[in-house]
């Protein structure tokens, strides 16, 4: 090989050697670029949407969310398009009250701002509502929180909700158009009976709740209940039959 041969090959590997380093160094530069970038955007990115099923209350001034199973996290609920406010109103019977439905949601948590804290400490974290996949009305048939009974009366209907799981009991009575929640008290048993006493709370009377475990018949159907129930909401006296709930084997 000529002088000027090797020459010009030396000079073709230094070339190469110089134009790989140079590729490898654009190469580096565009990978921290880009994880700069990515780690840059991650305040602006878009929170991640979940589906949840739970129980939505909503009242005046009361918009919270359990999901099923967990009453440890209540969710303060962002609804501003109405999405799920719109389809709950379908089930309120009367205003005044706090009604509870169960719901199916596509929606984003994030943690509550300070405008979005109430003074009493009754909300955890945010639930923004993105898309509502069901409401329907909260019933015995429900299975997201364990309750103690359900209990129902005809000729007018009422119920009454005995919920240990959601920490409410709630009274529902079409003879009086009213519906009233209370806190949940835990019962008093004696054999097969529970004894609920449930104090005033603002407009709603005392509560007088007593189960027995008997056959008891609704009148109207020919189904069977294994519960007895009567009831004394203020001077109002209620007779019916009950279901019994998941949460009795707790008690």
């Amino acid at each position: 090989m000529q002088a000027w041969q090797v020459f010009c090959c030396v000079v073709c590997m230094r070339t190469n050697k110089l134009f790989a380093w140079m590729a490898a160094a654009a190469f580096c530069c565009l990978s921290c670029n880009g994880s700069r970038k990515q780690s840059d955007d991650i305040p602006g990115t878009k929170p991640d949407t979940v589906t949840v099923q739970g129980i939505f209350t909503y009242g005046d001034g009361y918009r919270a969310f359990r999901e099923c199973g967990d009453d440890s996290t209540i969710y303060r609920v962002a609804d501003p398009d109405t999405l799920l406010a719109g389809r709950a109103a379908e089930y309120r019977f009367f205003s005044g009250d706090r009604t509870s439905v169960y719901a199916e949601l596509d929606a984003i948590k994030a943690p509550l701002s300070s405008e979005e804290t109430d003074e009493n400490g009754t909300y955890d974290r945010l639930l923004k509502v993105v898309r509502v996949l069901n409401v329907t009305a909260k019933n015995f048939k429900t299975e997201c929180f364990p309750y103690d009974f359900w209990c129902v009366g005809n000729e007018p209907f009422w119920s009454i909700e005995i919920s240990g799981g959601e920490h409410l009991i709630r009274l529902t009575d079409l003879g009086t158009e009213s519906a009233h929640t209370y806190s949940y008290v835990d019962p008093v048993m004696e054999g097969d009976q529970y004894r609920y006493e449930v104090p005033a709370e603002g407009a709603a009377p005392p509560l007088l709740i007593v189960v027995t475990k008997e056959p008891c018949s609704d009148g109207m159907s020919d189904r069977q209940y294994d519960y007895r129930v009567n009831a004394k909401a203020g001077e109002r006296e209620l007779a019916g039959c009950a279901i019994g709930g998941t949460n009795l084997s707790d008690l």
